[in-house]
């Protein structure tokens, strides 16, 4: 979240003023997501394991919270990717890197979101969310 908060900087300098500020802003409710499920992983999922142990049973309400952090989950990625393709259409709208990195940050954040629509969490891939805005910050690195 740094890292794209320094890059919001460098995008809104390049003549950007409204892709940057919306990607940067899904990006970081996304990442408040992201934070309430590794809590949840951390507490309601260790609590569900150790009442499973101690009764023989998995306790009732853990599906229930299951399907809750599934919805958290689903709109993490959302917002990540729509982060992605507002970041992409923000590069497009400077001269920061070449138009092709743009274009790909645009059509993997929509493709994203689209599966997400489509198909549901489980056929998303969350690993794109990380690995486009890492390339674009090699990029940078090396211009």
């Amino acid at each position: 979240a740094f890292g794209l908060t320094a890059f919001k900087s460098l995008l809104t300098g390049a003549g950007d003023s409204v892709f940057s500020k919306v990607a940067w802003m899904s990006f970081l409710i996304g990442t408040t997501l992201w934070l309430v499920l590794f809590t949840f992983n951390l507490s309601i999922v260790v609590w569900a394991a150790r009442e499973t142990a101690s009764q023989g049973a998995v306790p009732v309400s853990s599906e229930a919270w299951l399907l809750w952090i599934e919805q958290i989950v689903i709109l993490y990625m959302l917002l990540a990717y729509l982060s992605i393709a507002a970041y992409g259409a923000a590069l497009l709208n400077t001269s920061l890197l070449a138009n092709w990195t743009g274009w790909i940050s645009v059509v993997v954040g929509l493709a994203g979101v689209a599966s997400i629509l489509l198909r549901g969490s489980g056929f998303a891939i969350p690993l794109l969310i990380h690995i486009v805005p890492f390339t674009i910050g090699i990029l940078l690195l090396l211009k």
